[in-house]
């Protein structure tokens, strides 16, 4: 997902192709997953809540359900 965002276009083709396969809410499911791993790992090392990083992956997460809700991606 960050990958994609390296190009003005990596977002926009990356999400074409996700829409394209059907698999919006399969691939929200793996977004989630990865950034509650991420968050959970980090707050284990002692980073607190509040902190920027685990911030970054509350909002990736939001982004992409906000951005598949939108376009009616999901039942």
């Amino acid at each position: 997902m960050q990958g994609c965002t390296l190009h003005i276009h990596g977002p926009v083709q990356a999400w074409s192709a996700i829409a394209d396969a059907g698999v919006e809410a399969a691939v929200l499911a793996i977004i989630q997953t990865k950034c509650s791993d991420k968050i959970t790992a980090m707050s284990a090392e002692g980073v607190p809540l509040d902190d920027p990083r685990i911030r970054k992956e509350v909002l990736t997460f939001a982004f992409c359900y906000a951005l598949l809700s939108h376009a009616g991606c999901l039942a």
